[in-house]
């Protein structure tokens, strides 16, 4: 884990510690879109190939992700899927039930294959 500012120099410094590791690291999945494309900003930096020495994916599906270069891949949230759960859980225990387990739901979240990976 590293983390990495939200600048081009930030991406790069945090690529050349991955590639400085025992085993260098092949793809990375950023907590979000922002710190995905600062990685990616940084790679260019580098002259590091992406793909090819480095996969990268983001989450979030900011707009920004598609624009980018390469075209980000990401991962993208139903929040209103999720926040169902949520209420659903807060309504049980508000009237004295246990809170219901979230039920699976293939559409809570999908990648999004882009050319960053």
């Amino acid at each position: 884990m590293a983390t990495v500012p939200l600048t081009a120099d930030g991406g790069a410094a945090a690529i050349r510690d991955w590639q400085a590791l025992e085993s260098p690291v092949s793809g990375i999945c950023a907590f979000n879109d922002e710190v995905a494309l600062a990685v990616l900003a940084g790679a260019r930096q580098l002259g590091v190939a992406i793909p090819g020495d480095l996969a990268v994916i983001g989450v979030d599906d900011l707009p920004a992700a598609a624009l980018a270069a390469p075209p980000l891949t990401t991962v993208a949230s139903n929040i209103t899927a999720t926040a169902q759960d949520v209420v659903e859980a807060v309504l049980d225990r508000l009237a004295g039930r246990p809170a219901a387990q979230p039920r699976p739901r293939p559409d809570t979240d999908r990648v999004i294959r882009r050319a960053s990976v």
